[in-house]
């Protein structure tokens, strides 16, 4: 199975076409380990565009938002039966959440499973879901 298209969180989240194609063109994440939690930093083929972001297994993290408006994430992660469990909210403009499961399916390959709910430019929230894979390089 291939990755859903970022296209749709991208119109939903109202991003200029810059952006969009920015996140369309996301091709690997990093994941460490750290003694606090877990860092992860996604890449993409245009070089200006690269996210970092920490979690930490004990509260709450605040990072950049990830559509480059003004403001920051509020973060959480909890471990779950199967893998990772991350809660985000930001606030207006374009306020919204996401909850993403990352599940590692066999050695090499990581399921990233998102739901965002935005709110709409008419105050109505709308929410997509999508899956993003990854797979290990050697």
């Amino acid at each position: 199975k291939n990755s859903d298209s970022l296209a749709g969180v991208c119109k939903l989240a109202n991003v200029n076409r810059f952006l969009a194609k920015a996140i369309c063109l996301v091709r690997g994440s990093e994941l460490v380990q750290t003694e606090e939690g877990l860092s992860i930093r996604v890449f993409s083929e245009i070089p200006w565009f690269s996210l970092r972001e920490r979690y930490t297994f004990s509260g709450n993290a605040l990072n950049k938002r990830r559509d480059f408006r003004r403001g920051e994430m509020d973060c959480t992660m909890e471990r779950t039966s199967t893998g990772l469990k991350f809660l985000m909210k930001w606030p207006e403009p374009w306020g919204g959440t996401e909850e993403t499961y990352y599940v590692l399916v066999g050695d090499h390959t990581l399921h990233v499973k998102t739901t965002n709910t935005i709110t709409q430019s008419d105050g109505v929230p709308k929410s997509i879901s999508y899956t993003t894979i990854y797979h290990r390089r050697h």
